[in-house]
């Protein structure tokens, strides 16, 4: 049975993570011709300082009830992400409301309403990172094909003297942990594989001459 000195010596050695410590960093992808196309890196930049919340997604395995005999049991097929959705401060110009703005209609254009391709719209680079007490990071998170969905509503009223926050719902296909062993391994195949489609010539003329038997080993 555990007992307080346990208790004490656990939570010493391997701390709390306190929920203050954080940071979001993302890059949007290349959009021409906007609003705020010119200051977007400068945005960005900024958009570090002002996620006032943020919630890690919940992730869940989608499961079908089957039978074969015995019991019904559960069968999953498939992994199921909720919405990232944070908080923003807004600079009195609400250029970050702009700058989301901007990126849906990027994604659906506002005058023909023509959807672009998935590939242009989402952003490749979207993590959310953790720090300890001392600043050093302990977690990073890392967020693939992110693109914002909803922009949520500012309340004006005369009365109000709060800090102006909107909120942002951003979809994506999928995160993982930087430490997942799947990750890793996942990286690692995709590396490979691309080392051995350089070599075999995949992609321009479909070569799978003498290089290729060299690099596998032939």
């Amino acid at each position: 049975m555990a007992n307080v000195q346990d208790f004490v010596s656990e939570i010493s050695q391997s701390g709390i993570t306190k929920a203050n410590r954080y940071e979001l960093v993302f890059t949007a992808p290349s959009m021409k011709n906007l609003v705020t196309a010119g200051d977007n890196t400068k945005i960005q930049n900024s958009l570090r300082y002002r996620v006032a919340s943020v919630s890690l997604p919940s992730k869940s395995l989608a499961t079908t009830e089957t039978k074969i005999y015995g019991p019904v049991r559960k069968a999953p097929y498939t992994t199921t992400y909720e919405d990232l959705n944070i908080s923003i401060y807004l600079s009195e110009d609400l250029s970050e409301r702009s700058f989301f703005e901007d990126w849906m209609h990027y994604v659906i254009d506002y005058d023909t309403n023509r959807v672009r391709y998935f590939k242009d719209y989402s952003s490749s680079d979207l993590k959310l990172i953790t720090y300890s007490e001392s600043g050093q990071k302990t977690h990073e998170f890392e967020f693939e094909g992110a693109y914002p969905i909803s922009i949520g509503e500012i309340q004006y009223a005369y009365a109000n003297d709060d800090l102006a926050q909107i909120q942002i719902g951003i979809a994506y296909r999928r995160y993982i942990s930087t430490d997942s062993k799947s990750r890793k391994n996942s990286k690692s195949e995709r590396e490979q594989k691309n080392k051995i489609d350089s070599v075999l010539g995949r992609g321009a003329y479909g070569n799978t001459g003498s290089r290729a038997n060299t690099f596998l080993g032939l």
